[in-house]
């Protein structure tokens, strides 16, 4: 298949999975009471260890606290997508049958 029906071909997915995509990160924007990006970790990353190292000066524990939630939506999303990624599905996308 070449590149112009392969992009004509996955526009609607991409198309799809943006909308999709900009839905979450507007509806899900809080979790127990602080921001967090819910379709990327870095950000998330950031804030949790600005969170723990403002604990580690001021040891209040509510920083603390903020830092384990950002750090807790990191681990579960590694989990989430580490539970359902096989690298074995890569290899139907480079089929030379596809």
């Amino acid at each position: 298949m070449n590149k112009k029906r392969f992009r004509e071909k996955t526009l609607p997915a991409t198309i799809m999975v943006s909308f999709a995509c900009a839905m979450q990160v507007q509806t899900f924007r809080k979790v127990g009471g602080y921001s967090y990006a819910s379709t990327m970790c870095i950000g998330n990353l950031r804030s949790g260890t600005a969170a723990f190292s403002h604990y580690l000066q001021d040891k209040k524990t509510e920083q603390l606290k903020q830092a384990a939630y950002y750090f807790g939506i990191i681990f579960l999303f590694a989990i989430g997508a580490g539970t359902f990624w096989n690298p074995y599905d890569l290899d139907l996308l480079y089929s030379p049958g596809a």
